[in-house]
Order: structure tokens, then sequence, then C-alpha cells
């Protein structure tokens, strides 16, 4: 679990989207990229709560290093794609790239769903959107 994750238990209140600002250029290009798609609005709303959920709309650090999971250092940028689960053939989408990730994503999404993302599913399977 993330540590910005709140557990739901039966006798609690259900858990919320991190409360973060986000950091409008990834959610523009995500929103942007999205656009180009044949996703529903269903869809194009869970990657961009995915999104969220997994790094708070963020791609690199300060430093400007890739983004790296705090649990799983393997997990790169804003979509935290396993760099071991995912290897990259010659010519594919670099993922260490913003642009890359979200469209490794999308393909990714397109072939699986969400379950890639199911760690981090108590955090965006709330959001209103999908109510």
């Amino acid at each position: 679990m993330l540590p910005f994750q709140e557990v739901a238990y039966a006798s609690e209140e259900p858990a919320q989207l991190p409360p973060v600002e986000p950091q409008e250029p990834v959610l523009d290009a995500i929103k942007a990229e999205l656009a180009k798609t044949s996703l529903s609005a269903f869809d194009k709303q869970r990657l961009q709560d995915i999104a969220l959920c997994e790094s708070s709309y963020t791609q690199f650090e300060p430093d400007g290093s890739v983004l790296r999971g705090k649990l799983h250092p393997s997990d790169i940028g804003t979509y935290q794609i396993n760099e071991k689960a995912h290897t990259r053939p010659e010519g594919s989408l670099d993922f260490y790239t913003l642009r890359g990730n979200i469209l490794f994503a999308i393909a990714l999404y397109r072939e699986q769903g969400s379950t890639p993302w199911n760690p981090s599913k108590v955090c965006w399977s709330r959001s209103p959107a999908h109510w």
C-alpha cells in the first residue's frame, strides 16, 4: 500500500482520493493523450484517478530523476510502471519519460484493464466519478 492511501474498514468511512495540488503540466499531458484515444469517458477518468493515486500526478523528483516507488523502487513515473515486469524491447515506449509513461499506461490499460494497479484500488476506486 502506498504511504498516502487510507485503508477503509467496514466500520470506517470509505477512503478518499489523497488531497493534493495536481501538477498541472502532468495532468494536462494525461488529458491530452487520453483525448486522442477512443477510450470511454469512464476509462479516461479511471486512468486519471490511477495516476493521482499512484504518483499524485508526478513523473520526476525535484532533482530531475524519475519518480520511483517508495515500496517498490522498480515502479516508475506517473503510473508507477514496473520496470521488471514490463521490459522494454528495442524501439518500444520509454516509460521513463512523461509521454512514454502515459502511453504505456494507456496500452497496458487496454490490454489488462485496471488490474496492474489493483494494489492502489482502495484509492482510485473511491473517486466520486465512479460512484
